[in-house]
């Protein structure tokens, strides 16, 4: 189980103040954000400290957004690119959970959205953790945004057995996905609705639903709305 640690938070907290308090403009965030952190201990994330990764995951987000690029999240994965091109960043910005399958499952997602490594690797939350954390928190500027998710019951091939809520903003969103329901087993389905961000954050949270096994996704596409 990996969760955010303190230098995440504080680094969601320096990313907050610049782009919300301050409002400053991306360039003039990505100028004061540094290269790298020298000399920081504490946790390791994929061979670098915690800290380190932190600011990497900072510097990604807002080239991108600089840039005019849509955001897209490889739940539960890496880096992957899809047939038409468009790249699919590693997995960032979530709260809890694990990696669930891999590449190695030989898993057979039926899909004409996205590569279908996208399928083959989600984010998968936990009956044991605090489902105050089932979600991401995604450091975004005031502004309109169009939000997809990928989703894939690759597990259970039973109507009903993963069912959940999602909650944008402390807004639902979302009511009664069931990708098993909605697409069929081993096949892709998109959700897709609109956020208004006044300040702060972009948070997606999914709400475990009684008696249901717990919520997982495969993708994260954010796209700012004309």
């Amino acid at each position: 189980m990996k969760q955010r640690g303190d230098a995440r938070s504080l680094w969601d907290l320096w990313v907050e103040i610049q782009l919300g308090d301050l409002k400053l403009t991306l360039a003039d965030v990505l100028a004061e954000l540094p290269l790298t952190i020298i000399g920081t201990d504490g946790p390791q994330v994929d061979g670098r400290s915690e800290e380190d990764s932190t600011v990497a995951d900072f510097r990604w987000l807002l080239e991108r957004l600089r840039d005019g690029a849509g955001l897209r999240l490889n739940c539960g994965g890496e880096v992957i690119t899809a047939p038409d091109g468009r790249v699919w960043g590693r997995d960032r910005f979530f709260l809890s959970g694990e990696m669930l399958w891999g590449e190695d499952t030989g898993v057979a997602v039926s899909t004409t959205t996205g590569p279908e490594p996208l399928y083959q690797r989600l984010r998968g939350f936990l009956a044991r953790e605090d489902e105050s954390l089932w979600g991401y928190r995604i450091p975004l500027p005031t502004g309109s945004y169009r939000v997809r998710l990928h989703l894939a019951e690759t597990q259970f091939n039973t109507k009903g057995f993963r069912r959940y809520d999602v909650w944008a903003q402390e807004r639902q969103v979302l009511h009664d996905v069931d990708a098993l329901e909605e697409a069929g087993f081993r096949t892709a389905l998109v959700k897709e609705f609109s956020v208004e961000l006044a300040g702060g954050p972009l948070e997606i949270r999914f709400v475990y639903r009684s008696g249901q096994r717990p919520p997982s996704v495969a993708g994260i596409e954010i796209e700012i709305r004309d």
